[in-house]
C-alpha cells in the first residue's frame, strides 16, 4: 500500500503523515471534479391532430424535415414517422425525402 511506503522507520512520522494527507487531499479533490455531468432528458411532446395536419401541410409546401423538427419541437425521426403514417393512410403522394435529395 502506498501509505505504508510513505512511512519509513527512519523518517519523521509527522512528515510521513503530511505526505499521506496530501495524497488523500489530491484524491478527494479529483473525485469532486469527476462527477458525471447531468444528462439532459428531452420532455416528450405529443403532437395534436391539428399540429400533425399543419406539419403535413408545411411539408407539402416544401419545408425541410430539419426545419419541421425545430418548428414543432420534435426529433427529425418523429417528423419522418408522422409523414410515413400520413403516406400509409392513402392521402396521396409520399412526403418523405427521396434518397437522391436532401430532407
Amino acid at each position: 500500500m502506498w501509505a505504508q511506503r510513505c512511512v519509513r522507520r527512519d523518517s519523521n512520522p509527522r512528515e510521513s503523515l503530511i505526505v499521506v494527507f496530501s495524497h488523500l487531499r489530491r484524491i478527494l479533490d479529483r473525485s469532486d471534479t469527476r462527477r458525471p455531468a447531468a444528462r439532459h432528458v428531452q420532455a416528450q411532446h405529443r403532437l395534436t391532430t391539428a399540429e400533425i395536419t399543419a406539419l403535413v401541410a408545411a411539408r407539402q409546401d416544401g419545408v425541410t424535415i430539419d426545419v419541421l423538427a425545430r418548428q414543432f419541437g420534435i426529433h427529425r425521426t418523429t417528423v419522418l414517422a408522422h409523414l410515413k403514417r400520413e403516406a400509409d393512410s392513402g392521402s396521396g403522394k409520399s412526403l418523405l425525402p427521396t434518397e437522391s435529395g436532401p430532407g
